[in-house]
């Protein structure tokens, strides 16, 4: 139902849908230069909060030419592969057809007041893309798509109400990332200087304590377990299973887990039973990253992982869990793949990279050490999920009438 006061049309009635144009053959030098107009392409904008203000390309005179113009203002959406994102230019540049451009927007409305509004329709404009190499959005679909256009001033007050809370994810967002430098960079220090150490020996991982020792991976874990070549049946429910996505920096992801049933997972722990405070490291799609199994599971590993088990009497996981994190084993591995994160790391050289051990009591100290700064990242990371949760509540409130806003 229409709020009083709104009026109802489509997006094709409040501006000209342009879809932008590409120079071609692309590859061609010729379509770029060092400076000039931006060429958008979606990592720009995924990079990007609101406004863009830089592009990673250029164009020249003559790509320039073959594409479509956006100026300071403009509003724009992609289309193509990743689909429904919006953003406002600040600065002047070219889309290529993977974007849309809302040309000569109505004086009925603003690029901030339909900004939020197509965030809204993301998923919407998703779940209509059309099937091909790369899923694509029709313009008539867009420029077909209805809305309730609230009076001038009711606009304005929601888009000021959506940009504060949209200023306050991106605070918080500059925290996390500043929170992730210092911890990368305690990560370092910690994984080659230890703590309170005055002494250092060159090894073939670099300087390192004289009290430290370097030992090929096999050498300190009790056992080593390779997956089987493909990945568990899906079940409903049952045991979780373990793959590449759910192995994001130090953590074991839930929130896109799926499970198999008992026989399977029979069948894909032959091997060995995956159980707590085992280290899982993935060396293909993408390689590097590792989690701890935490207590309270029982699951097993999709393909692409490898787990690593450690004799806690002289080990702490913890801390080889942030060595296999830390550049010290990264760059191993990296070299190991060909210098390639899509590429894979065989079997053999996951069982033979070089991690340094330092005493039990050591490796706790720093495990504390970094636990801490890991620990301001959540409680972060957690007001960021709320902050954006308050947001998707207020876009849905305020951009249907739900909530009507004093003006």
């Amino acid at each position: 139902m229409m709020p009083d006061g709104w009026e109802s049309l489509n997006l094709g009635e409040l501006a000209e849908i342009r879809r932008g144009a590409s120079p071609r053959p692309i590859k061609d030098e010729k379509w770029f230069s060092p400076e000039g107009r931006g060429w958008i392409r979606i990592s720009d904008v995924s990079k990007s909060n609101k406004y863009l203000r830089r592009t990673t390309q250029y164009l020249s005179n003559e790509g320039v030419a073959k594409s479509v113009k956006v100026n300071p203002g403009d509003l724009i959406m992609s289309i193509c592969g990743t689909i429904g994102t919006p953003i406002i230019l600040d600065m002047e540049a070219c889309i290529h057809d993977g974007f849309v451009f809302f040309d000569k927007l109505s004086s009925k409305t603003s690029a901030e007041f339909m900004y939020y509004f197509l965030q809204l329709k993301s998923k919407e404009f998703e779940s209509k893309g059309q099937p091909g190499a790369q899923k694509n959005l029709n313009t008539s679909i867009v420029k077909a798509t209805d809305l309730f256009l609230p009076p001038a001033l009711e606009q304005k007050k929601i888009a000021e109400i959506l940009s504060s809370v949209d200023d306050a994810i991106q605070k918080t967002q500059q925290v996390i990332d500043q929170t992730q430098k210092v911890k990368k960079g305690l990560l370092q220090e910690l994984m080659t200087k230890g703590i309170g150490h005055t002494k250092f020996k060159k090894t073939e991982v670099g300087e390192i304590p004289v009290s430290w020792a370097v030992h090929p991976v096999s050498a300190v874990c009790s056992d080593i377990i390779d997956c089987k070549n493909r990945t568990p049946p899906k079940s409903e429910n049952g045991h979780p299973v373990i793959k590449t996505p759910n192995v994001r920096e130090g953590r074991l992801l839930f929130s896109n887990i799926t499970y198999t049933d008992e026989k399977s997972y029979i069948e894909w722990t032959k091997k060995g039973v995956p159980k707590a405070n085992d280290i899982v490291l993935t060396r293909e799609a993408p390689i590097g990253e590792a989690c701890i199994i935490p207590d309270g599971i029982s699951p097993c590993l999709g393909q692409r992982t490898m787990l690593y088990r450690f004799d806690q009497s002289v080990n702490n996981p913890k801390f080889f869990l942030f060595q296999f994190l830390s550049d010290l084993v990264q760059e191993q591995l990296m070299r190991s793949s060909g210098g390639s994160t899509v590429g894979h790391v065989r079997v053999g050289d996951m069982k033979s990279f070089a991690v340094v051990r330092p005493p039990l009591e050591e490796q706790r100290e720093i495990v504390r050490a970094i636990e801490s700064v890991e620990s301001l990242l959540l409680v972060i990371e957690s007001q960021h999920t709320r902050l954006t949760q308050l947001k998707s509540g207020l876009m849905q409130d305020l951009l249907t009438g739900k909530v009507r806003v004093k003006t």
